[in-house]
């Protein structure tokens, strides 16, 4: 909630859980832990609707009918109703997946790996239309993502690199690279008009909205039994930027 207080704990996994997914309307959320269990609540109540073995990563179609899991190299489409099989698509060789993500349109569904690569994969018969090998890279794909158009694929690898790629062929485009030193100022104007770009809020945005801090849990305690002091946690850093114009040039 606006104020960070927990609502509902939903509890049934039997080891760590490593994503959840809400549904794009609704209450459902799709979850999947280290035990490879994939599970479908209810939000709302609290209850767990199915269950099913396997699952590394988990995503909803756009209209929630369908979940998404990579289940070790190869992506499997559920149906949200009843968590049955609808159709599956293989590796040609074994990649586990870590993460998974549906264009907005529906029509295709993205998975990065564990190794390194990325897979593009048509969601009305899961055939695999585009692999992507990240160059200089070897480890995890932390997270993938699409443009609102469906053109563009971004990939966040674990050293803090976002690639992009075009989504019909797989083509590299600039990657947009971590910052490693303070940001100094910030053209808000400027990137709210670049492509791709659906929306830039900063800690007053979200402040003005009503949002809180992020919840964080702690199972330690002070040594009288209390609970252990947690400070807030901000989604957005609030600290003073200097804005330039629009007149601003690099």
């Amino acid at each position: 909630t606006s104020t960070g207080r927990e609502i509902r704990t939903l509890t049934g996994h039997a080891s760590r859980v490593r994503m959840v997914a809400f549904a794009p309307a609704g209450y459902d959320l799709a979850s999947v832990d280290d035990g490879d269990a994939t599970k479908l609540w209810d939000s709302a109540t609290g209850r767990e609707k199915w269950s099913r073995p396997g699952g590394i990563a988990v995503a909803f179609s756009r209209d929630g009918k369908t979940v998404a899991t990579g289940v070790g190299g190869n992506i499997i489409l559920l149906r949200a109703s009843d968590g049955s099989e609808i159709r599956r698509g293989e590796h040609s060789s074994y990649a586990a997946c870590s993460t998974i993500a549906y264009s907005r349109d529906g029509r295709i569904i993205a998975t990065g790996s564990y190794n390194g690569t990325v897979s593009l994969w048509r969601a009305s018969d899961l055939k695999r239309t585009v692999d992507i090998d990240i160059k200089g890279h070897s480890t995890m794909v932390k997270q993938v993502t699409f443009s609102r158009d469906g053109r563009i694929v971004y990939v966040i690898t674990c050293d803090g690199t976002v690639h992009r790629y075009l989504a019909a062929t797989g083509t590299e485009l600039p990657s947009i690279a971590e910052h490693r030193e303070n940001i100094n100022a910030i053209d808000i104007g400027r990137a709210r008009l670049a492509p791709g770009v659906l929306a830039v809020l900063t800690a007053g945005d979200l402040a003005a909205a009503g949002v809180g801090f992020i919840p964080v849990p702690t199972m330690f305690k002070r040594a009288d039994g209390s609970p252990l002091a947690v400070p807030p946690r901000y989604a957005l850093a609030d600290r003073k930027s200097t804005r330039l114009n629009s007149s601003h040039t690099d």
